[in-house]
């Protein structure tokens, strides 16, 4: 994650025609030329106005300047990679929750400092304030504690502290001693979401914590690991551990992770949930594998490569094949001995808990699929949301994706399968047909071409030749990325608006130049004339002018076309003879 700017509109006074040496202002610009870095919020714009002032009429504000003492003092406590994350974040909270988060950052040992801060940097603003006002936020630290405190009791992991503020685990796996990969210690066994749960007390009681003391069936989970001396054999001693309990059976949908604990009776999905939090209280790195459309889950544990594990296919003794653990091929009935499970699957993804997916590709053979999509003019749309459902499951959706600034969204489906393809755009609305793929024959790429039946609006349309006058600037803007906040297509329909941040190289803005009376009228959503400079993906360079002694010109970079999109553009304005 990145740093994210509240929405501001921007406005500058670049010198064009300045003398050598003239001052720049508080900004400190000189001689007209301008080179700097912007970060443009979805729905937002971003102005330059073109005269001979050299000084910034406002610019965006530090996220710093907008924390009270109490944010700012946890901010300057956490180590340096991730205080601009957080700082953003905190500022963006209302008082009360930004007060609440920040305490708990004071507050926690300096052992586990950055688990908490990082913890709170990557939650979604919407869920930190459902977590504050559900009286929640010490889980945070709860949490991290409990990380420590499971590390002293068992053999086969030991935490590991790296001297840029960052920490990992040390694991001994199937085949020897390894270091965790920083990111899979933070997502896979540090955030406190085992899966797509929300992240509470309930009854008082936090999981990782809870489940790792309690023995309320006659024997706690700590014990099962206790022995273990690698995580092969840390992962058996889970397994029994959940069978010794759990009961399946269709029906049940319990709310919370202790809520399956205490009522132990559900399916697949049940039994992914308690895995991933039983494995992550005492560090084992998991994640949720799910085939939506095939209607199952599971699990993967890390040891040096994703290794398929299910809880749920059969109970101890009543099941030859149980455990189910690195048998991806039952999924598969051209590679499994018998009958497969499930048969072909259409799809499986990994489930990281911040509602992010990443296809697993452990399991039947993949064939992959691009699908492109344009307007009604064939220029490509970019954060269009993309459904593939499966022809198998009567069209049940298996996976998802948005079109990246190319207008293209990449799956990778099972093959001998067929899909149906929708998409839908949250200013073009839907293409006017589906989109349809049979991955049957040796093609190793699809590609599927979808068109809306309207051009991307354009909030400005050429009006005669661009301005001319006495004082002339070379522009060139180029759009670095984007970051796209998407809606995971399981949550969204119980969760409190939260979104994920997903980051692309490159991007579009709608870039035009408007005089005084017409940027007046764009602020207020009126109706205007202007000059179209570009609306390309990744940036352009030309040239604008301007009159020493007429109204300055507005450059205008335009965001508001794409509502869940910042951008993040390079601006380089230089005199030009």
């Amino acid at each position: 994650m990145r740093r994210s700017f509240p929405i501001f509109v921007i406005i500058l006074a670049v010198a064009i025609g300045c003398d050598e040496g003239t001052d720049g202002g508080d900004a400190g610009v000189d001689s007209g030329n301008f080179d700097d870095i912007f970060i443009i919020g979805g729905g937002d714009h971003l102005a330059i106005m073109i005269g001979e002032e050299c000084t910034f009429v406002n610019a965006p504000v530090d996220p710093y300047s907008l924390l009270d003492d109490e944010a700012g003092a946890a901010v300057d406590r956490t180590p340096a990679w991730i205080q601009t994350d957080l700082a953003s974040k905190l500022s963006s909270l209302n008082a009360n929750t930004a007060a609440a988060l920040a305490d708990q950052i004071n507050s926690a040992d300096e052992q586990w400092l950055d688990e908490v801060a990082w913890s709170i940097a990557v939650t979604d603003a919407p869920m930190l304030e459902w977590i504050v006002a559900d009286g929640s936020e010490a889980l945070f630290s709860e949490n991290a504690e409990a990380i420590y405190t499971i590390d002293e009791q068992l053999d086969y992991v030991a935490i590991v502290d790296l001297d840029d503020g960052r920490s990992t685990l040390e694991l001994m796996g199937e085949n020897g001693e390894f270091q965790l990969d920083v990111e899979k210690y933070y997502w896979y066994v540090v955030y406190p979401r085992a899966y797509f749960e929300f992240p509470k007390y309930e009854n008082g009681s936090f999981w990782r914590t809870f489940l790792v003391e309690d023995d309320s069936y006659g024997s706690t989970l700590l014990e099962h690991v206790s022995g273990a001396q690698d995580l092969p054999a840390a992962v058996l001693g889970i397994g029994e551990w959940i069978q010794s309990f759990m009961t399946f059976q269709y029906g049940t949908n319990p709310p919370g992770i202790l809520a399956i604990y205490n009522d132990p009776i559900g399916s697949c999905g049940q039994y992914a949930m308690i895995t991933s939090a039983a494995s992550r209280a005492v560090l084992v790195p998991v994640v949720t594998a799910s085939a939506r459309a095939d209607d199952h889950e599971w699990n993967e544990y890390w040891d040096e490569r994703w290794i398929m594990w299910d809880n749920s296919l059969g109970e101890i003794g009543s099941n030859p094949h149980y455990p189910y653990i690195d048998m991806p091929e039952v999924f598969d009935d051209d590679t499994y001995d018998g009958a497969g499970v499930f048969g072909e699957l259409a799809h499986v993804f990994r489930f990281r808990p911040d509602d992010n997916i990443f296809a697993s590709e452990l399991y039947t053979p993949y064939k992959d699929v691009v699908v492109g999509i344009t307007d009604s003019i064939g220029e490509p749309v970019e954060g269009a949301r993309v459904i593939v459902g499966s022809a198998e499951a009567g069209n049940a959706p298996c996976t998802w994706s948005y079109t990246d600034v190319l207008g293209e969204a990449a799956f990778r489906l099972g093959d001998d399968l067929g899909y149906r393809i929708e998409a839908s755009h949250p200013i073009l609305g839907e293409p006017s047909s589906y989109g349809a793929v049979w991955t049957n024959t040796p093609d190793e790429l699809y590609t599927v071409d979808m068109q809306f039946t309207v051009p991307y609006p354009r909030l400005v349309q050429n009006v005669g030749d661009l301005p001319t006058g006495d004082l002339a600037v070379q522009l060139d803007f180029e759009v670095i990325e984007t970051e796209q906040r998407r809606i995971n297509q399981i949550t969204e329909g119980y969760e409190l608006g939260f979104t994920h941040p997903v980051i692309l190289e490159g991007g579009v803005v709608d870039v035009f130049v408007l005089n005084a009376s017409a940027y007046q009228a764009f602020l207020t959503g009126s109706q205007f004339n202007g000059h179209s400079v570009s609306l390309a993906t990744g940036g352009a360079t030309t040239v604008l002018h301007a009159s020493s002694d007429e109204q300055p010109l507005y450059l205008v970079f335009d965001n508001t076309l794409w509502p869940t999109s910042e951008k993040r553009v390079r601006i380089r304005l230089v005199p030009s003879e």
